[in-house]
């Protein structure tokens, strides 16, 4: 298991939802020094989030694209990519790693072409859940697979990671580096 330090950006700016609730948000400024932050620190791996795009409220891809020709580290990108070409888009930009969450909960079909497309090295599956319950679409919806029954979907589609958060905790006081700023939340596994 690592511990993978995390970026989410928003409206171009670092932030910490609390508990996943986008009216609930910390603004930490520029997304490419808190990036640099964790590289000085010693990541070996960054998870960039555009919360923009989970949400269909817009994108972050400029401030990405600063992020990837800046940092040494390797990253890994999530937030919004539920087709074949926000998959491409996302290795296009340099990163190391696409994580999907809603399409593989929702169009199995559609996460084993990714896994076709772009390996399963280089495709991470997100499973995001309150408790027990796993939430999709920037975690706005309920699903109504158990996470028991999608783990075992996926590992017969051949993922080999699956990134776990519990949404009740990201964000929150006294979890991850800062008492919850930047990073807090979830795991690899």
């Amino acid at each position: 298991m690592w511990l993978i330090p995390a970026v989410d950006l928003k409206g171009g700016q670092a932030v910490r939802l609390s508990e996943g609730d986008p009216s609930r948000k910390t603004l930490y400024g520029d997304p490419l020094e808190a990036a640099l932050r964790w590289q000085r620190e010693g990541a070996r791996l960054l998870h960039l989030v555009d919360l923009d795009r989970a949400l269909g409220t817009g994108e972050n891809r400029e401030a990405i694209q600063r992020i990837a020709e800046a940092l040494a580290i390797p990253f890994q990108l999530a937030g919004g990519l539920r087709t074949l070409e926000a998959l491409r888009e996302a290795l296009a930009l340099g990163a190391r790693r696409a994580v999907v969450g809603t399409v593989a909960v929702k169009d199995p079909g559609l996460l084993e072409r990714m896994l076709q497309e772009a390996g399963p090295e280089r495709l991470a599956v997100a499973l995001d859940a309150r408790g027990l319950e796993v939430v999709v679409s920037g975690w706005q919806e309920r699903a109504s697979l158990s996470a028991l029954d999608l783990l075992r979907t996926w590992a017969d589609l051949g993922v080999r990671t699956v990134i776990y958060t519990d949404v009740r905790r990201d964000g929150t006081p006294g979890f991850g580096p800062g008492g919850g700023g930047p990073g807090a939340g979830s795991l690899a596994l």
